[in-house]
């Protein structure tokens, strides 16, 4: 399962919303984001935080992997590193070793599967 595109997500967010009938007003409230927020994503000019993508997927009722099934470009993986590490340098030393530990354990369970 590789990381989500942002084209990707894009049309997800857009597809589910849709699908429930939903306008983007309806879905920035349910979730606490502005409707501005949400065109952002459909549009794929921005992507949900990791807490938004948890936000979301309670509120359709959906597995993570609603937005992470897509494999993503080398410019995509790209951006996401440097997203990544921006966000990681900002966090104090206690926080950036937790995260590594956390992402050594996931990184575990998913070789064993």
């Amino acid at each position: 399962m590789g990381l989500p595109t942002i084209s990707g997500i894009s049309e997800k967010i857009k597809h589910a919303r849709a699908a429930r009938g939903w306008s983007q007003g309806k879905l920035s409230e349910a979730i606490g984001v502005s409707r501005r927020t949400i065109c952002r994503w459909e549009a794929g000019t921005d992507v949900p935080t990791l807490v938004n993508i948890h936000a979301l997927t309670r509120t359709f009722g959906a597995s993570i992997d609603l937005f992470s099934e897509v494999t993503p470009t080398s410019s995509e993986v790209d951006a996401l590193e440097m997203a990544l590490v921006g966000l990681f340098r900002l966090l104090p030393a206690r926080d950036q070793r937790l995260i590594l530990d956390v992402v050594k354990r996931i990184s575990e369970i998913s070789s064993h599967e």
